[in-house]
């Protein structure tokens, strides 16, 4: 896992990525719920390409900015690990503003490197201790409504029996090592899929630097939950990525990579839920008029960084500026688990 780690690390498009052994699937036309497996290293692992439209995009991204990475749910700079005060910060507003380092104790969105919401985690202890007891947020409606529409996507595909190709999936253009790309065969391919999110982590990555020295996140296992037979859900807005994972066929082998995209979702289970992953690499978005589209899209993915032009509409909106502004160069992940 580390060498790969380092390899990706030094990549800096997605073309480049797929030509080391990247995969990186998209949705067929007009199929916005095509679900694909891995199933001879990753039991338990879909795929989700283009599962948010380019509209639920920009708004969860709009979300993530303005209200997920607030008061009363805990950010990275809240030292001792509960949200002290529940007054607004106003991240984004600063952010608008055009201050964007720490100056005079003021924070910023560069501040920001995640956010908790719903039950929160005790990075000291390394456990989830009860609501009663330490600090906790309500988990927003329309964060709860994203992350188990994702859960039902899988959960409608593999019981209606409902056959997808995955050679549908994949682009040609940009796929060069299909090899194990499955299609879901039947509802054994799955468990019963129980998920009632408890805890939501919103994660804010910045792109990776020719000079940046870490990780985007380093390889780690979802570990520390007791329901682990509940899935890890995972949803990519903003900046395309490198996503690692481990062979539970064989953790020792080169972890498989994968091309995250903004509106991709994917979920673990089975075995897979326990496996060693990581984001080795975030691709900045290219500069104006530099995207090359995918062939036969108008407004498709670039090949090149993997961005979509969000919010790229003519706009007097200082907020649409902003929210532009931010998305070429970071990308937010949002994951959801259920704890007990």
């Amino acid at each position: 896992m580390r060498e790969a780690e380092r390899r990706y690390r030094k990549i800096r498009s997605v073309d480049a990525a797929i030509k080391c052994g990247a995969i990186c699937l998209t949705s067929t036309s007009g199929r916005s719920s095509s679900v694909a497996t891995l199933q001879s290293h990753h039991q338990g692992l879909f795929l989700l390409p283009g599962f948010l439209s380019k509209d639920e995009q920009e708004q969860y991204i709009s979300l993530a900015l303005t209200s997920w990475n607030e008061p009363p749910h805990r950010r990275n700079f809240e030292a001792d690990g509960r949200a002290s005060d529940t007054t607004p910060s106003l991240l984004f507003n600063t952010y608008v503003s055009g201050e964007q380092k720490r100056e005079g104790g003021v924070l910023s969105l560069n501040d920001l490197t995640w956010s908790t919401l719903g039950r929160h985690y005790d990075w000291t202890n390394r456990s989830y201790p009860p609501s009663s007891t330490f600090w906790h947020s309500p988990l927003p409606e329309d964060i709860h409504k994203l992350v188990t529409k994702v859960v039902d996507a899988v959960r409608l595909e593999t019981t209606s029996s409902r056959i997808i190709d995955s050679r549908e999936l994949v682009s040609e253009e940009l796929v060069t090592n299909t090899e194990g790309v499955n299609t879901i065969r039947s509802t054994d391919d799955i468990d019963d899929l129980p998920f009632s999110p408890q805890t939501v982590i919103v994660n804010y990555y910045t792109a990776t630097s020719a000079t940046g020295s870490k990780f985007p996140m380093g390889a780690h296992r979802d570990d520390l939950e007791s329901a682990i037979k509940s899935p890890v859900v995972s949803v990519s807005l903003g900046c395309s990525c490198v996503f690692l994972l481990e062979k539970e066929s064989d953790p020792t082998s080169e972890p498989t990579a994968l091309v995250l995209r903004s509106g991709d979702a994917l979920l673990l289970s089975g075995k897979s839920r326990l496996s060693l992953h990581g984001v080795s690499v975030v691709f900045k978005k290219c500069e104006p008029g530099e995207c090359t589209l995918e062939e036969s899209e108008e407004e498709g993915y670039c090949t090149r960084c993997g961005s979509l032009d969000l919010f790229g509409r003519e706009s007097s909106d200082v907020n649409i500026d902003a929210l532009k502004r931010y998305i070429k160069d970071h990308r937010i992940n949002v994951n959801a688990r259920q704890v007990d």
